[in-house]
């Protein structure tokens, strides 16, 4: 299972269960749109919408220290190997 990670760290969601079909975060993070995946250290993915910055989504301070750059929007973060 993937864990999602929201942009509002208040959001009781932060650290749900999130499935790994492509439809599933798909509906995570972009709300059935196109997906990015972001290569984090140790065979993990991190799942962002691919068109956050237009849509103008919130900033995700955890999500970008993580990554080390920055995101907006939901995030999911799986091992590389859990992503069907």
């Amino acid at each position: 299972m993937a864990t999602y990670l929201t942009a509002d760290p208040k959001n009781p969601l932060n650290g749900k269960p999130v499935g790994t079909s492509l439809e599933a975060l798909q509906k995570a993070v972009a709300g059935g749109g196109l997906i990015e995946l972001v290569h984090l250290p140790d065979n993990l993915v991190m799942v962002v919408d691919e068109e956050g910055l237009y849509k103008d989504y919130q900033f995700n301070m955890a999500a970008s220290l993580l990554a080390m750059q920055p995101i907006v929007g939901d995030a999911v973060i799986a091992h590389s190997k859990e992503l069907d």
